[in-house]
Formats: structure tokens, C-alpha cells, sequence
């Protein structure tokens, strides 16, 4: 994945979004976090959704406006540390979100996965994300999903957006959804790696994924 959905958009990114990423994105159902899926913001880059192959590339975070089409702004957040440049964060639904990645798929879609700014500062670099982290995938083909980690497993549910701010889902988890999660290189979610340098760089990456809109998750080696 790396020629390099942010990253939010806490994911947060969000194929376990496979079952997730075709639900209807005005219901709030399944669990208390999801493979955030979403209603798509479209990234900095002007993407190469069509017939590009995988490989991602870094770049700051830019908002795509829009009701249900990305994050509604961008703005610095405060500071940066070790010398990194500030994140960069995103609004979306009263939400305020640092893109992760932006997952670019044949056919114009675009899947972007955030990490909640509250929440970023707390995710390791490296070893297992830790029960409370959380991600929202904004799709643009339409979908609003959440992924969270509770209790050691990861939850996938679709945001509420009929309350500002947006609300998360508190039901049980999506078992259709964790099946195809399960198979990530680091299980429960596939954007991990993207998520890792995120935190070293802050500035979010942008993945060509050759196959076409939809749940179905891009080759493993397209998000490494």
C-alpha cells in the first residue's frame, strides 16, 4: 500500500467493511465502534480511483466539503510534537477528525478512514491498539461506519448522523463485518499500517486499490 479515510477518518479503515460497507448509512445499527465506513470525503489528492493499480502516497489531509461527502472542514490542530508538523484535523457532523488514509477504488469511490483528534494522541506507534481506540470510514458512494475496539475485539456499527455531533453506535458487534476483518494482516482492521505512520509523519497517505467500488477489500500488499 505503500505509493501513499486521513484517518477520524477516529476506522478510522476503516474490507471488513465488506458486509459494513454496502449497509444503509442512515440507519445506526451494530456495534459500539465500526469499521467506520462512510460517506466518502475525497482526499487531497484528486485520486486515482479508475484503473490504478495499489501503492500509496503521503500527503497532508485536505478536506472535501459536502453534506455526506467527506469532512465539512479542515483546520491545524495545536502543535505538533518531536518536532512534526500539528495534525491536521477535519469536521465532519460536529466530529473533529485526523485523516488516517484515503483508500482511492476503481470506479470513483473513495473510502477515507480518521482517528477522533481526542483520541490520536493515545494510539502506540507500534504493538496492539489498545480497547477505546476508534475509527470513522466516510464513503463516498454513501455510508457513514465506525470501528472500535472494545474489551480486546473490534466492534463495527454505522455512525449516527441525525444528532450533531454524530453518534456512535452502542450495539452488539457486526459479526458479518469481523468475518472479513479477521483477515488483515492485523486482524480487525486493514489500515493499520497506514494508521502506524500516520502517527510517526502525521500526515495522512492515499492508497490506488484496483478493484472496483463496494465492501471488498484490497489486496493485502496494497495496505502494507
Amino acid at each position: 500500500m505503500r505509493s501513499s479515510f486521513a484517518s477520524l477518518a477516529l476506522s478510522f479503515a476503516v474490507a471488513g467493511a465488506v458486509a459494513c460497507g454496502a449497509e444503509d448509512p442512515s440507519s445506526s445499527s451494530s456495534s459500539g465502534g465500526g469499521s467506520s465506513g462512510s460517506s466518502g470525503a475525497s482526499s487531497g489528492s484528486s485520486g486515482a480511483s479508475g484503473g490504478s493499480s495499489g501503492g500509496s502516497s503521503s500527503g497532508g489531509a485536505s478536506s472535501s466539503g459536502g453534506a455526506d461527502g467527506g469532512a465539512d472542514a479542515a483546520s491545524s490542530s495545536s502543535g505538533g510534537d518531536g518536532g512534526l508538523p500539528a495534525y491536521t484535523v477535519e469536521t465532519y457532523r460536529g466530529l473533529r477528525l485526523v485523516r488516517s488514509v484515503t483508500v482511492h477504488k476503481n470506479g470513483g469511490e473513495d473510502r477515507v478512514v480518521y482517528v477522533e483528534e481526542s483520541k490520536v494522541g493515545a494510539l502506540p506507534a507500534s504493538g496492539p491498539l489498545p480497547d477505546g481506540a476508534r475509527f470513522v470510514m466516510l464513503v463516498n458512494g454513501g455510508g457513514n461506519f465506525v470501528i472500535e475496539k472494545v474489551a480486546g475485539a473490534w466492534q463495527y456499527g454505522i455512525l449516527n448522523t441525525s444528532t450533531t455531533p454524530a453518534t456512535f453506535p452502542t450495539t452488539a458487534p457486526n459479526a458479518s463485518c469481523s468475518g472479513c476483518h479477521n483477515t488483515a494482516a492485523e486482524p480487525g482492521m486493514f489500515t493499520v499500517p497506514s494508521l502506524r505512520r500516520l502517527l510517526k509523519t502525521h500526515k495522512a497517505e492515499e492508497i490506488n486499490c484496483p478493484k472496483g467500488p463496494g465492501p471488498t477489500p484490497c489486496d493485502s500488499a496494497v495496505y502494507q
